[in-house]
């Protein structure tokens, strides 16, 4: 009996490694599918968070990984996909860690200055603790592919959002000071890419702590302008 008989004709001509499905050592052909892309990503990262989007091939990944290019493609179309799942997930992980301690500060009472500086300490120590997310997600991905530009400004976008909700509830006299929390949110973010890059660029030659607090003069600024113009507007009431 040929190998292909009592198959239909779609399934005769996808590749063996596609049509496999029994399982193998009590593992079935879903899970080790999903266990060679989680290696896939983890070899991404590394490769891509060193090496940089423009000079990483898919045989480095691969290789990375100990993996043949065809169980790449099994998961990814190309290199910019891999590096926009990489990119989601990081994006993901930091966005998470960002509304984790905003929430807290917020009912915990935090001037706007110790919110700001409990932020500011989430997203430095984010990208010290693995400088191969700063290569990702600072420099690259606004410089790779269609897809990863797409990806980061919808990511800025949410880290704009998050800084907008804080402060709205901060200062929920904003619109009457004739200020735009949105627009003041793009500045703080701004302030604190602009920021990261040059102590990443620097190989973190300044200390954390003093970074923070430098960055943290610009949060300083927006409170004590709006607790002057909250109490002019008291005074002529």
């Amino acid at each position: 009996m040929g190998d292909n008989q009592g198959m239909s004709e779609a399934e005769s001509d996808r590749p063996a490694y596609a049509r496999v499905t029994r399982s193998h050592k009590g593992v079935d052909a879903e899970a080790r599918r999903k266990e060679r892309r989680q290696r896939l990503v983890e070899a991404g990262l590394e490769t891509l968070g060193t090496k940089g989007l423009h000079t990483t091939t898919v045989r480095d990944v691969c290789g990375h990984a100990g993996l043949s290019e065809r169980y790449f493609y099994e998961s990814f179309s190309g290199l910019g996909e891999l590096f926009d799942t990489i990119y989601q997930a990081l994006h993901q992980e930091l966005l998470g860690r960002l509304m984790t301690v905003l929430v807290s500060s917020r009912s915990a009472h935090h001037s706007a200055l110790q919110g700001g500086k409990a932020a500011l300490e989430v997203w430095f120590t984010f990208l010290k603790e693995d400088p191969r997310r700063a290569r990702i997600m600072l420099i690259d991905a606004m410089g790779g592919n269609q897809g990863s530009a797409r990806g980061a400004k919808a990511a800025a976008r949410d880290y704009v959002g998050a800084i907008q909700a804080f402060l709205d509830l901060l200062y929920p006299s904003l619109p009457a000071q004739h200020l735009s929390s949105r627009i003041l949110a793009s500045v703080l973010l701004g302030a604190c890419i602009h920021t990261a890059k040059e102590w990443i660029w620097s190989g973190f030659e300044d200390p954390m702590e003093s970074v923070i607090g430098h960055l943290s003069m610009v949060f300083q600024a927006l409170d004590s302008h709006y607790q002057w113009a909250s109490m002019v507007q008291a005074s002529k009431g």
